[in-house]
């Protein structure tokens, strides 16, 4: 939605990605607020549940992440807490602590490392009990942090984020709130769908649960949030991801020169619309009027 303030509009990066897509149709929702059809409400909804199960899976990963670094937290410390006060009943007399200090310079390490060893299996039979629950908990830990890890994995593949991106922020969750930001300086705003870091840059993610394939009308709303990012972090986004189709395809947009200066464009002729300086200029085909929500307030559809 189109909002003044401080004497200029504050145009969304929905509202670009509209009128991308066809600047006289932009007009007719968003300056003459005609309805839409009720034929397209399904799909709306349908789109806004599958987005709703997107942020919920992709914050149980974030969750599941933390609980797994605490779990292995735990387990070290663990280990360690055992070999202290344990020490004696796995290593008697401290023989493999003591390797480097009384072997090293006898250059008879490996010999007596040999020995040990085998001293160790013929020991194994005579462990105490407490040895023994040890190490089957630990293996059971082990057991649970591998396939932990796969699901974790797996997770991150459905969503379309990458296994070794920082997830910062995620629209709907209550843990990692996306920021709405709003520029009175450039004139726009927008919430994306995630904001994550890779390789120090905070990367915006824009998710599509219904897209079939790449459209401008996308990429200029991601366009829209590299520039906002880059104002309120005060660093540059050299790319941003959308996230397509029930399967969850990313896509990489890289933040090069000519779009953004496309994005300009865009953004002044909106304003100049707005400020009624000039028309918005049709740009009818038979498949966009087609699927335009607006079509039978159109006089220059094409079907």
């Amino acid at each position: 939605m189109i909002k003044k303030s401080k004497g200029k509009y504050i145009i969304s990066a929905g509202e670009v990605g509209i009128y991308a897509v066809c600047p006289h149709s932009w007009k007719l929702k968003s300056i003459l607020k005609k309805n839409y059809k009720n034929s397209k409400n399904d799909n709306i909804k349908m789109g806004l549940a599958l987005h709703k199960d997107w942020s919920k899976k992709t914050e149980d990963i974030h969750k599941l992440s933390i609980k797994m670094a605490i779990v292995l937290c735990l387990m070290f410390f663990s280990v360690s807490f055992t070999i202290i006060f344990l020490g004696d009943k796995f290593f008697p007399n401290n023989k493999v602590l003591n390797y480097i200090g009384y072997h090293k310079s006898s250059g008879s390490f490996f010999k007596n490392l040999l020995n040990d060893f085998k001293d160790s299996v013929y020991q194994i039979f005579d462990l105490d009990i407490d040895i023994f629950l040890f190490v089957i908990l630990i293996s059971l830990a082990l057991f649970v942090v591998y396939f932990a890890g796969h699901y974790i994995k797996s997770r991150y593949d459905a969503s379309g984020i990458k296994e070794k991106s920082t997830l910062l922020a995620i629209d709907g969750s209550k843990i990692l709130k996306v920021k709405d930001y709003i520029s009175y300086m450039q004139g726009i705003s927008g919430k994306p769908d995630a904001v994550i870091k890779e390789n120090s840059y905070f990367i915006p993610v824009e998710i599509k649960p219904l897209a079939r394939k790449l459209k401008d009308r996308y990429i200029y709303q991601l366009l829209v949030y590299m520039r906002l990012i880059a104002e309120f972090k005060k660093k540059d986004v050299p790319y941003g991801y959308l996230i397509l189709g029930p399967k969850s395809k990313r896509v990489k947009i890289h933040n090069l020169p000519e779009r953004q200066k496309m994005l300009t464009k865009f953004l002044n002729d909106m304003n100049e619309i707005l400020e009624e300086k000039k028309d918005a200029i049709a740009s009818p085909t038979k498949t966009k009027c087609e699927k335009c929500d607006v079509s039978k307030y159109c006089q220059y559809k094409a079907c």
